[in-house]
C-alpha cells in the first residue's frame, strides 16, 4: 500500500512518472510569534496574486503564518529548505501589512512547509497487489482542507473491502464520486486563494467586512460552505 503523499514513490514505482496537476500557486505554512495576540480568529491580508493570512488558538498561542502566490511550475529542490524559504522571501518582500514581520521568522520557524497547489489526477489506484491511499492516489490540493478526510475515509472503505473477491475495484468503486467531489472542490479554492485583481479583492474585503451585519448571514454563511458540506458529505460509510 502506498500512502506517502504527493511526491510518492510507491505510486512513481507501481504506476510509473504520475505528474502532479499544477493549479497555478505555491502555499507555505509555518510559525510565528502571536505579536499580534490573534485569538481564535484568522487575519487575511491580499494583493494580486497574493495572500497572507495568520490564524491562532489563543491571544498567548503561537500564530500560523500561510502564503499562497500565483505562479507557473518553479524549479526548486524539494529537500532544499533553505531554496524554498528564499522563494517565500521573493514572492512577499515589502508586501505591507504585518508580513515582513511574518518573514523575519521563518528562518527559525521549525515547521516550515512549502510545495505546490497540485492534485493527483488518476483513472485508477491499484496495479496488481499494490494500491494507493490519500494523496498518493487523489490528492485534491491543500486549498480543499479535505486531504486529511480524504486519507481517513479512504482507509475505512479499502478496510471493509480487503479480503473480498473484488477488493481493489469495489474500493475505488465506492470512492471515486467523493474524490470527484473534492478535487472539484479544490480546483475551486486554489482559484481562491490566489485573489485577482485590486476590484475583486476590493469586493470580496467589503464583503468580509460587512457580513456581520447583513441580515440574512446565517444563510449567506450557509451558502458560501455548501460546496465544502457537499463533498464532505459525497460518500455513505
Amino acid at each position: 500500500m502506498g500512502a506517502d503523499g504527493l511526491h510518492s514513490n510507491t505510486r512513481k514505482l507501481a504506476f510509473g512518472e504520475v505528474e502532479p496537476v499544477h493549479l497555478g500557486a505555491y502555499i507555505s505554512i509555518f510559525t510565528v510569534p502571536n505579536h499580534l495576540k490573534i485569538d481564535q480568529e484568522e487575519l487575511m491580508f491580499s494583493r494580486p496574486g497574493r495572500l497572507v493570512f495568520a490564524y491562532a488558538m489563543g491571544a498567548d498561542e503561537p500564530a500560523k503564518v500561510g502564503l499562497t502566490f500565483a505562479s507557473a511550475p518553479l524549479g526548486y529542490d524539494r529537500r532544499d529548505q533553505a531554496e524554498q524559504k528564499e522563494l517565500v522571501k521573493q514572492a512577499f518582500a515589502g508586501l505591507g501589512w504585518e508580513t515582513d514581520k511574518f518573514l523575519a521568522s521563518i528562518d527559525a520557524a521549525d515547521d516550515f512547509y512549502f510545495d505546490s497547489l497540485s492534485q493527483i489526477q488518476m483513472p485508477r489506484w491499484s496495479s496488481g497487489r499494490v494500491v494507493l491511499l490519500g494523496d498518493a492516489a487523489h490528492c485534491p490540493s491543500p486549498a480543499s482542507g479535505q486531504g486529511t478526510s480524504m486519507a481517513l475515509v479512504g482507509a475505512h472503505v479499502l478496510a471493509s473491502t480487503l479480503g473480498t473477491p473484488g477488493g481493489f475495484k469495489e474500493y475505488e468503486e465506492t470512492l471515486r464520486t467523493f474524490v470527484e467531489k473534492n478535487m472539484a472542490f479544490g480546483r475551486k479554492m486554489a482559484k481562491d486563494m490566489v485573489p485577482g485583481g485590486r476590484v475583486a479583492i476590493a469586493f470580496r474585503n467589503y464583503g468580509m467586512r460587512t457580513l456581520k451585519y447583513h441580515p440574512r448571514k446565517e444563510q449567506v454563511i450557509d451558502k458560501f460552505l455548501a460546496p465544502m458540506h457537499e463533498a464532505a458529505n459525497a460518500i455513505t460509510i
